[in-house]
């Protein structure tokens, strides 16, 4: 799984998201409802709920988006690097969203632009 890199403008942030949702759909079994909602929890669930066990195949997807993120936020981020390798559970790829999210205040945009 190959993720852009994140621009240090924030500016961008909401165009790099929708390009991140849409490789990662492109790595989950999005026919199979446990597809679809491991994509759409990424906005329904908490950080907390983000951590509950997975299948298997979406446990070994969720571990490559991990680490798609944490590359995709090198050099250029080292403090989120610290974020997310300390807040989240290792090789938690959603959780790891969230804190990217958090750092460039997508939950705040997102209720404001309803």
């Amino acid at each position: 799984m190959t993720v852009n890199k994140l621009s240090e403008d924030t500016t961008h942030y909401w165009a790099w998201r929708v390009h991140v949702l849409g490789e990662l759909i492109l790595h989950v079994p999005y026919e199979s409802e446990a597809g679809r909602l491991f994509v759409e929890e990424l906005d329904t669930s908490t950080f907390d709920e983000l951590g509950d066990p997975l299948p298997a195949v979406l446990t070994a997807t969720d571990s490559k988006f991990y680490g798609a993120l944490l590359a995709a936020v090198q050099p250029h981020h080292g403090t989120l690097v610290m974020r997310i390798s300390t807040a989240c559970r290792q090789g938690c790829g959603r959780q790891a969203m969230k804190v990217v999210d958090s750092e460039n205040n997508f939950e705040s945009a997102r209720l404001a632009d309803k």
